[in-house]
C-alpha cells in the first residue's frame, strides 16, 4: 500500500531452504492473476490508516511443475512527519496453497519504513523488517516448519511530466518450489511500470 506524502492519506528457528536451483520453471510459460483491493482513512491531519487484501495465483503450462495461489490481507498505520516525509508500520498476513506441500503454509510480515518527497518530481519508499514463513515440509510431517527472513520492501516514483510517471519497485519474500515438491524458495522481484494520464490526475 503506497502513501503518497503530497496528500493526507492513502500510504532463530527449524528451516529446510531450498538448495535446488529452479532451472525449467524459468523458461515455462505462466498465467498469472493479481488482484487488490485496498482502503484507506485519514485520522487525524497527521495520521492515517490502510487496510486492503490482494489475491495472486501462478498457473505454469507444464504438468510437472506446481501452480499455487495467495490471499493476503495488509494493513499500514502512517504518521506525517513534515509535508513531504511519513513513517508507517506495515503488517501482513497471507495463506498460501501449492500442490508441492504437505499443506497450505502461512506468512506474517511486519515492517517500519519511511516515505519522502525529496523534489517535486521524485519519491523514495523503504520499509524493513521481519517475515516468519509456516509450512509443512513434507506430507509425513507432524508439525510446520518455520523459516524467518529479513524482509524489504523499496520503490522510487519520478514525474517525468503532470501526465507520465514512471516507478521502479523491488522486494523479496518466499513462496512454494515450483520445480521440487516439499520446498520453498526465496525470491526477489523487481518491476519498473510507467503511466500515462489522459487529463491530469487529481492530486497532482
Amino acid at each position: 500500500i503506497d502513501r503518497n506524502p503530497t496528500t493526507s492519506g492513502s500510504g532463530i528457528s527449524e528451516t529446510q531452504p531450498l538448495v535446488l536451483a529452479e532451472d525449467r520453471a524459468l523458461r515455462v510459460a505462466r498465467s498469472l492473476q493479481d488482484l487488490g483491493m485496498p482502503v484507506g482513512r485519514d485520522l487525524t491531519d497527521k495520521t492515517a490508516v490502510d487496510v486492503g487484501y490482494s489475491y495472486s495465483s501462478t498457473e505454469y503450462d507444464a504438468t510437472n511443475l506446481n501452480d499455487w495461489i495467495e490471499h493476503k490481507l495488509l494493513g499500514e498505520i502512517g504518521l506525517r512527519l513534515t509535508d513531504k516525509t511519513w513513517i508507517h508500520l506495515q503488517g501482513q498476513a497471507g495463506l498460501q496453497d501449492s500442490d508441492s506441500l504437505g499443506k497450505q503454509s502461512y506468512l506474517y510480515l511486519l515492517r517500519l519504513g519511511a516515505q519522502t518527497r525529496s523534489t517535486d518530481k521524485l519519491t523514495y519508499k523503504l520499509s524493513l523488517g521481519y517475515e516468519r514463513y509456516e509450512y509443512l515440509y513434507s506430507t509425513t510431517s507432524a508439525t510446520n516448519q518455520n523459516y524467518d527472513l529479513f524482509s524489504f520492501d523499496m520503490a522510487g516514483k519520478w514525474k517525468a511530466t503532470e501526465k507520465l510517471h514512471f516507478q521502479l519497485t523491488t522486494r523479496n519474500g518466499v513462496q512454494p518450489a515450483a520445480e521440487y515438491d516439499n520446498n520453498i524458495m526465496t525470491v526477489f522481484l523487481a518491476s519498473l511500470s510507467g503511466e500515462y494520464f489522459i487529463t491530469e490526475p487529481l492530486y497532482a
